[in-house]
């Protein structure tokens, strides 16, 4: 059976029934609950999202996110997860990042790669590669409705064997 770690986008759609794609993420992971985990990155977007409205008319909804969300497995940030991570960064930014005069990286942070053909950003940002880095620590799919395209060819490159589902994209 196969091991599934949820983006927040994903984790979103799955813990509020009023989302727009709640019954499609639903019917993806349907009968897979045991084998389903969340990122403690996306556990802290959605509270932040929380946090920063803290709309008491959305209460109740927020409570019932919250239980969700404690119904799933959480993967912490370990030392193995940051070699996958310092792994993934650094041949992103050697894929995509461009030198100064000096021979140093101008760009400091994901959000700010370039599509070096394009010019188009990539749409990739530190949390993105933390979730993907524990996807890749402990082998399991990752699940997302993001394109992060840039990002899928440097771990496909990393990784042979690294799966991406999105449920948007299924049947």
């Amino acid at each position: 059976m196969r091991a599934f770690l949820l983006d927040t986008n994903i984790a979103s759609s799955l813990f509020d029934q009023r989302h727009k794609n709640h019954e499609k993420v639903r019917a993806f992971l349907s009968g897979q609950n045991d084998h389903v985990s969340i990122s403690v990155v996306t556990l802290a977007e959605i509270r932040y999202g929380h946090e920063l409205w803290p709309n008491p008319t959305h209460q109740k909804r927020r409570e019932t996110i919250e239980n969700k969300m404690r119904e799933y497995k959480v993967w912490s940030i370990d030392r193995h997860v940051a070699e996958h991570y310092a792994r993934i960064r650094a041949h992103l930014f050697q894929k995509f990042a461009s030198l100064n005069a000096k021979g140093k990286y101008r760009e400091k942070h994901p959000e700010d790669l370039l599509n070096k053909t394009t010019g188009s950003e990539l749409q990739i940002d530190e949390n993105d590669l933390w979730i993907v880095a524990q996807a890749a620590t402990n082998k399991v799919d990752l699940v997302t409705t993001d394109r992060m395209t840039r990002l899928r060819e440097v771990v496909k490159e990393l990784y042979s064997d690294f799966v991406w589902w999105n449920p948007l994209d299924c049947n």
